[in-house]
This record gives C-alpha cells, structure tokens and sequence, in this order.
C-alpha cells in the first residue's frame, strides 16, 4: 500500500513538472524563485519576557502539489496545518530550547503556474526570554529563499547579524533579480527599552482622584450609609442622624427665622402645640421641597 501511494506521489508530481513545461514561456514561472522552491522566513520579536516567532512558508507549485496529495490523503486541512506547524516548530532552535506552537495556524493556497496553485502557510511560535540565538533547521536540503528577522517590542535590540526588515516583506515581495538569500540563523542582543518602559510605566500607574481629608468617624458612616443592606439598628440610625442633623441645619445661616417665629409665639404665651405646629409645618414644606428639586 506504500508502494501505491509513493508510486502515484511520483506519477503526480511528473504530470504537474510537465504540464508546467507546457504553459506559455510568458508565465514559465509563476513563483520567482522557481517552481520547485521550499521557502521559509522567521520573523522574530523579541520581548521583555519572551520571544515571539512567525514562521512563514511559502511553497512553490511543485511542492504544492505533494502537500495537497497530504491533506487529501488525512481530509482535514486544519488538521495539516497544526501537525506541519508542530513539526516546524521541533525544529526551530530559540536558545538551548526550541519553540512552541503559541497560536492557530494560517494557511492560504495563492494561484500559481499551469492552473496550479502554491502554498503560504504561518504559524505563531514562541520562545523563552532571553534567548540570544535563533536557528531554522527545517528543510535545510531544499532550494529556496531562507530569512530571519530580528527585531523589538519593549526591547532594543542592540547588535544583530539579521536585519530588522524583512527583504522579502515576509515572503510576499521577493527582489527583483536577487540571488535567494540564505540566512537560516541569527545571533542578537538586546535590552530594555528605557523610553517605551517609562512610557508604559506612566499610562500603567492608576491615577487616584484627588479627595478631601476625612476622619475616622466620618469614614465609618459613609461605609454605614453605602451598605445596600437596610438593618434595623442602621435605620433607626439615620432616623436619629436626620433630626439631630436637621436641627444642625435649621441654626444655620437662613433658617434662623423659624427659631425666631418660635421664640416670638413662646414669648406670646403661645401654647408649646402652637410651637411644634410652626416647627413641623417649616420641616414638611422644606423637606418637601427638596425632594421635589432632588426628583427633578
């Protein structure tokens, strides 16, 4: 049963090499490097507490094929995607350790050559921080364009063998004319960002309103009187509170006219019902009032 699948892997493969010989020289070669091309670019950022890597893949037609006859062959294409960015990751040296599979996988089949299609596939890795070295140790034997991009988030990278930006714009614009770069590791250093630190040290810092000094007494009623729960000590509290405050305000500057009415009608010989009834009628009316101007 292997022996089919490799026979009928090969017949494939020779059937796309030759359809491809018969495309118009115009479109000879839809990918730029070529129609057997295996490419690869790491695009490493490096953190204060980690590093994180985007592997791109970008396979030409003919390797395109072979990947389709896969994902037939398994039925799944997300299912490929997650296993090849598994065995990608295994090989992708970050330091003494090798990166993780942080994220899902994104997987795209651009037209190509002859009806054929290629294949663009990026998986999110991730690394310990710290790290100085990143090495790419997949596919090492196949043809194609190899980058590594290094550059910061929170770090300045201060000495670096691989460029910041990327030649090919992350596989999706390869130069004109350009040999295939082949650069599978990168050796770096870097630190703290001092600046972009700061900054984010300041928008991080709650700012705390400005309030006005409170004794402690003064503190435990208003965590009294915020409790959403009505008990009946709090109650009888705040009934107390309410005439003992609102005597306080009636002695204040504007409502000294209903001591005085009072005084006036006690000094008359008025009886003490008389009094409670001017006192009772300024406290209704009042408190009347500003409950209409509080519902308003």
């Amino acid at each position: 049963m292997r022996s089919l699948r490799r026979l009928f892997a090969g017949t494939a493969v020779a059937a796309g090499a030759v359809l491809l010989t018969l495309v118009p020289a115009v479109r000879a070669e839809a990918h730029p490097l070529g129609n057997l091309t295996v490419n690869a670019a790491l695009d490493v950022v490096v953190r204060p507490d980690r590093l994180d890597v985007t592997y791109v893949l970008d396979l030409a037609e003919l390797p395109t094929v072979q990947a389709r006859q896969q994902i037939t062959a398994g039925g799944d294409e997300t299912a490929w995607a997650a296993a090849r960015c598994d065995a990608l990751a295994a090989g992708v040296r970050i330091g003494p350790g090798v990166a993780a599979v942080a994220g899902a996988p994104t997987l795209a089949f651009p037209p190509g050559q002859g009806g054929l299609d290629t294949l663009r596939l990026t998986c999110p890795l991730r690394g310990a921080g710290g790290a100085t070295t990143v090495s790419d140790t997949n596919d090492v034997d196949r043809i194609g364009w190899r980058e590594v991009v290094v550059r910061g988030d929170g770090m300045r990278v201060t000495a670096s063998d691989a460029p910041a930006v990327s030649p090919s714009a992350l596989l999706t614009s390869y130069p004109v004319g350009a040999s295939p770069r082949r650069q599978l590791n990168a050796t770096f250093t870097a630190r703290p960002d001092e600046s972009v630190v700061a900054t984010d040290a300041e928008s991080a810092t709650p700012v705390r309103p400005a309030t006005r000094g409170a004794d402690g007494m003064t503190r435990r009623l208003q965590a009294a009187v915020g409790d959403h729960q009505l008990t009946l000590p709090l109650g009888l509290l705040a009934v107390v509170l309410a005439f003992v405050l609102g005597g306080m305000h009636s002695l204040a500057p504007g409502h000294g006219k209903t001591v005085m009415a009072a005084t006036v009608v006690a000094r008359r010989g008025a009886a003490t019902r008389q009094v409670l009834t001017i006192g009772a009628t300024v406290a209704v009316t009042h408190t009347a009032g500003v409950l209409a101007l509080g519902l308003v």
